[in-house]
């Protein structure tokens, strides 16, 4: 199905420029150059809000009359989540701040998952 593999592909970019944006000033005095590094941390953090606004969208519109709806749902509320998570963040956010935050997301993605299928 093409719209879980959008919905998945967006959910690991979105992952992936968090993580990149927790090491943003690592990144710049290293070097390295990333897209979090070329657009800078206010960019980027809108350029993910609108990524997440687009999961969510793609997740909520999959999930009308659809046989699996509560899969579907939980992605949308992930989605949510994960808006909500991206809004919290600051400049001076600590590393493991993002850590606890995007790990704690996925486990509880997971979790979630996990109690859907089985229900």
């Amino acid at each position: 199905n093409t719209t879980i593999v959008l919905q998945r592909f967006l959910f690991i970019l979105i992952l992936s420029l968090c993580v990149d944006l927790r090491d943003l000033q690592q990144d710049r005095s290293s070097g390295i150059s990333t897209l979090t590094g070329l657009f800078g941390f206010n960019k980027s953090k809108f350029i993910l809000l609108i990524l997440c606004t687009c999961l969510g969208t793609l997740s909520f519109q999959a999930s009308v009359d659809n046989p699996t709806e509560a899969y579907r749902t939980l992605h949308t509320l992930s989605a949510a989540l994960l808006m909500l998570t991206i809004l919290l963040l600051r400049h001076d956010t600590q590393p493991s701040t993002y850590t606890l935050m995007f790990d704690g997301h996925l486990v509880a993605f997971s979790l979630a998952l996990v109690l859907t299928i089985q229900s």
